[in-house]
């Protein structure tokens, strides 16, 4: 048998009760054990595959936002000419498209006056076109530009929708941001108070 040095066997000793007691702290924690001192412990943030969490990816349908945009566009299209006294009638939504009629073509200018300002849209694009069919109809169809640009506009406010309601929660580091031009990805670590669902 092996004889070691009494100096070896008390370093050795001393040694394996100082990593004992370095290690009683997280035993006592895990025990249910309540220490008065929390900051003390070190705080280890755990990634999405220990701590629970959840990887989202949402995506948005370009022809839903289409669809909703010609809605909002109706509306304005209809206040716009409501307030500059502007007769118009059958007004219809086919193949992205918003048309109407004037009662009087007389209005032409008047009525293209007043809907410049929602055909411009954002910025230097321009969000519609408008065309005049038989000297009454208005057609007002929405450029590529514009479509792309409500696309954008779409999904920026989305991610902040879900970046609020996140937060709202108690989660840590949440990963919210937007991956190509229809898609939010979001990473959400284990909730904080389990209770807030």
């Amino acid at each position: 048998m092996l004889e070691f040095p009494l100096w070896k066997k008390i370093w050795l000793w001393g040694l394996t009760l100082l990593a004992a007691a370095a290690a009683v702290p997280s035993l006592l924690v895990t025990s249910g054990v309540e220490i008065s001192d929390e900051s003390s412990l070190p705080q280890v943030n755990l990634g999405l595959d220990l701590a629970g969490g959840s990887h989202l990816l949402l995506e948005a349908d370009p022809e839903d936002v289409a669809k909703a945009n010609l809605e909002n566009l109706e509306e304005n299209v209809e206040r716009e000419l409501d307030n500059e006294d502007i007769e118009f009638g059958d007004m219809s939504r086919s193949a992205g498209e918003l048309s109407f009629m004037l009662d009087s073509a007389s209005d032409i200018d008047k009525a293209r006056g007043a809907l410049e300002q929602i055909m411009q849209g954002e910025g230097l694009t321009r969000a519609w076109d408008l065309s005049v069919v038989d000297t009454q109809r208005i057609v007002l169809t929405q450029t590529s530009g514009g479509a792309s640009q409500e696309v954008d506009q779409t999904m920026e406010t989305a991610t902040e929708v879900v970046r609020k309601r996140i937060d709202e929660l108690g989660t840590r580091e949440p990963t919210i941001i937007r991956q190509g031009d229809t898609r939010i990805v979001v990473q959400v670590p284990g909730l904080e108070d389990p209770e807030a669902l």
